[in-house]
């Protein structure tokens, strides 16, 4: 189905490239006169440029060639177009070079034989009287640099009579070069190919010439016999339509083409459409968010077009080395994709670290929460990819995200680690999973006091012990987050002796210095522990992520109501960071003089 979805789309497309072309990077004009008469050559390459480093891009013919003699038509290398062979490469390649210029001049006379143009006419003139020791060349000219000619200001590889008939070499008659089989494409019994025409270009990770979807070079990968791209047999149309989709794909990073980490994502409609979910992943904002909630009411995506039957197709590529890895494939609808789209934002849903209504997070903001804070690290291509496919597909995201969250956690000290996007990827992770319901993921959006489970409430018992410590303590050099954390999440009754038997120092001395704070957070001791009727011995990996919300929901609404304090007292707001401050300095390294 996925080859069938790319004809389609490169039969939809109104970009207009020609059969068989690509966009490339050609760095010389040959210009020419009428004549044919040699003006010179320009050089379009801009170092300060990125996109013109090589030359400027045009759409231009090409052909898939690896060793072979095969010229490109009318746009070439120095050897095939003028004959210069690179001379770092001795007289095999001089005689060569030689051969592909050859073959590149019969290619234009069979094309002026075809078409009959008199630019066309102009370069076999020009070719057939070359001798290339009399042509002034640019400094430093490189052979291996792509040239096309210019007739009197005319790119002959534009004129539609060359487009035509470099797209008919191509042509069912013309025949693959591989015996005559079912086309897993199209299903049809016509001539297939050895080797895919086109190569994929812009995958991260693959070579800069291109990749192959489909190919084989090894006897493990051949099958009943069948070699190279036989092995899953395509015709010529088909190879050359699936290819030209995918580039043409990959070259839009507006509309169909995300690129996040080392994956490259995908999607469009089966018809063209104005919905473009990437953008609510990639950037999204409350507006957007709200737009999406109410067209799927609505039962529009924008505008007046309805596009909730629309076919929605999706896929995740990698690239290892000449081939591109396909590793993910979605199949769907546009209004499957709404719907999965609010379930995806309803389970980021969650309040910020002061306890108010927090934004929705872009991609990257939630892949990041899996590595090292701070940190250039990349997530893991699985992460990103679950994320995509719980967007998109509504799949649950796998458990092991959640570990990798946990990881950190532990390693970074718990407190200041635990941010928005690293308590929202755990509430994703568990409330996306198989028999989870609306209202469970609503419970976990902010403090639940209704939650008595022991691994909750044991998350909020942390973070009233550390308030309490902070309170009594100012800024310790090592708070019990700091040390105690991990054991905390992972084997609750190992600790909370201990911490417990600590909190009655810390509050002994606020009953002498702050009478206020310590009957709030005597309080607040008591509402967390009296559910409580042991602790647990260890916690399970979903316990733990349970663990992790309590913490943070029960610190998001302890800045809250100090805030509101704040408000009473002066009212007026103070700067949230300020506010929080008293429980939110960086612990420093060394001993805590709170045990």
């Amino acid at each position: 189905m996925l080859l069938q979805a790319l004809r389609e789309f490169a039969g939809s497309d109104q970009s207009g490239q020609p059969r068989m072309y690509q966009s490339q990077p050609i760095r010389y004009m040959i210009d020419l006169d009428a004549g044919g008469t040699f003006l010179g050559i320009v050089d379009t390459s801009d170092p300060k440029d990125p996109a013109a480093k090589s030359g400027k891009r045009i759409d231009a013919p090409y052909i898939k060639r690896a060793n072979a003699v095969a010229p490109q038509l009318l746009a070439d290398t120095g050897e095939y177009l003028l004959g210069l062979p690179d001379t770092n490469k001795g007289q095999a390649r001089a005689d060569r070079t030689a051969i592909m210029h050859r073959a590149a001049i019969e290619l234009v006379e069979e094309c002026l034989q075809a078409t009959g143009n008199p630019y066309v006419g102009a370069v076999v003139t020009f070719m057939a009287g070359l001798d290339v020791t009399a042509l002034a060349l640019p400094y430093a000219f490189d052979p291996a640099g792509k040239a096309t000619f210019r007739v009197d200001g005319v790119l002959p590889i534009e004129l539609p009579v060359v487009q035509e008939f470099w797209g008919r070499r191509f042509d069912l008659a013309e025949g693959g070069d591989g015996p005559k089989l079912d086309c897993i494409a199209c299903g049809e019994l016509r001539p297939v190919l050895k080797r895919q025409p086109l190569k994929i270009k812009g995958i991260i990770g693959g070579q800069s010439t291109g990749t192959d979807l489909i190919s084989a070079n090894e006897d493990a990968y051949f099958s009943y016999g069948l070699e190279n791209s036989l092995i899953a047999p395509v015709c010529v149309s088909c190879a050359e339509q699936y290819s030209t989709a995918l580039n043409r794909l990959l070259a839009d990073r507006d509309k169909h083409h995300l690129r996040a980490g080392n994956v490259e994502f995908l999607v469009w409609t089966r018809a063209p459409s104005v919905f473009n979910p990437l953008t609510l992943v990639s950037d999204p904002d409350e507006a957007q968010v709200r737009a999406l909630v109410n067209s799927a009411r609505s039962g529009k995506a924008g505008g007046a077009q309805n596009i909730a039957h629309d076919r929605f197709f999706a896929m995740a590529l990698g690239a290892n080395g000449s081939r591109v890895a396909v590793l993910s494939w979605i199949d769907t609808t546009t209004s499957e994709v709404q719907e999965h789209l609010i379930r995806y934002f309803d389970l980021q849903s969650l309040v910020d670290q002061y306890g108010a209504v927090g934004a929705p997070m872009a991609l990257w903001r939630l892949g990041k929460a899996t590595v090292r804070k701070g940190s250039k690290d990349q997530p893991d291509d699985v992460v990103t990819r679950s994320l995509l496919r719980l967007a998109f597909a509504g799949d649950p995201l796998p458990l092991d995200v959640m570990v990798q969250v946990l990881r950190r956690l532990r390693a970074e000290g718990g407190g200041v680690a635990l941010d928005q996007p690293r308590a929202a990827m755990i509430k994703m992770v568990l409330g996306s999973q198989p028999g989870a319901t609306p209202e469970e993921r609503m419970q976990m959006t902010e403090l639940n006091e209704t939650n008595v489970t022991p691994a909750y409430l044991c998350g909020r018992l942390l973070a009233v012990l550390d308030s309490i410590q902070r309170q009594a303590l100012g800024n310790p050099n090592a708070t019990i987050i700091d040390r105690y954390y991990g054991a905390a999440s992972t084997a609750p009754a190992s600790v909370f002796g201990t911490l417990l038997h600590g909190s009655q120092n810390h509050l002994g001395k606020l009953r002498k210095s702050s009478r206020g704070a310590y009957a709030a957070l005597e309080h607040r001791l008591e509402e967390v522990m009296t559910p409580m009727t042991e602790f647990p011995r260890t916690l399970t990996l979903q316990e733990q992520g349970m663990f992790a919300l309590g913490f943070y929901h029960q610190r998001a609404n302890d800045r809250a109501q100090r805030q509101e304090r704040y408000r009473d007292r002066a009212g007026l707001l103070p700067d949230p960071v300020e506010a929080a401050s008293e429980d939110e300095e960086q612990s420093g390294a060394g001993e805590s003089n709170s045990q």
